[in-house]
């Protein structure tokens, strides 16, 4: 069964989806629901299964829900472990250990942390903390996505605009490779010139920078 299905067959069978037109009362969830919606699966529920489960009505659906949910992401459902949940929390207790130390926020909060908590731990990472012209920055790589619809190898740029706070989840339009250098003094919208002036810097950064996809000619012809 898949998901959608799953969520609406749950959400008929509780007694908050009752005859249209009929009047639902919104309660205030108990701490440890409103914990795990809004902090634990934050980052992998759909919007379906979060509109769902903010209708419920007592604690008993709640529990019932958090089990489909559950289950329904379990990879060897035969087996007594979900290994699928026992991941998803040891990762959430990673990054609430080592990301979002230069700011107030939680871990799981930061750019760093929402990517890994979705996507897990990355093949390969490069870090850039000292290098003379550059804001401390990283590149991430991932390789075999596909079930997220993403490309089969991608970098992704982690970088501390104007070298404050934490590391924030890097544009290659939105942002250019301007953003990535501390004394860069060109033309702000003329990518191809901030592309050389960081190749100058670092050749593997210039080029990730461009494009997050390796090997995009694109990076060469100055169009992020």
């Amino acid at each position: 069964m898949n998901r959608t299905a799953l969520v609406l067959m749950t959400a008929v069978l509780f007694a908050g989806f009752s005859a249209p037109g009929a009047t639902v009362q919104k309660v205030p969830l108990p701490e440890r629901y409103q914990k795990w919606i809004d902090e634990e699966v934050v980052h992998i529920a759909t919007s379906l299964e979060r509109e769902v489960f903010l209708k419920l009505l007592n604690d008993k659906e709640r529990d019932l829900f958090i089990d489909a949910f559950w289950k329904h992401r379990d990879p060897t459902p035969n087996s007594p472990e979900n290994e699928f949940r026992t991941e998803h929390y040891r990762r959430i207790s990673y990054v609430n250990k080592y990301f979002g130390r230069s700011s107030p926020m939680p871990g799981w909060k930061s750019d760093r942390g929402r990517i890994y908590i979705i996507l897990g731990e990355p093949m390969d990472i490069l870090h850039f903390d000292n290098k003379q012209g550059l804001y401390p920055c990283e590149i991430w790589f991932y390789q075999n996505k596909e079930s997220f619809g993403l490309p089969t190898g991608f970098n992704l740029i982690f970088f501390q605009k104007d070298g404050l706070g934490d590391f924030e989840l890097y544009s290659p339009t939105q942002d250019g490779p301007q953003a990535l250098m501390n004394s860069y003094i060109g033309d702000p919208i003329n990518y191809a010139a901030a592309y050389e002036a960081l190749n100058e810097i670092e050749p593997t950064l210039a080029s990730a920078s461009m494009s997050l996809i390796p090997g995009d000619s694109s990076a060469y012809l100055g169009r992020p």
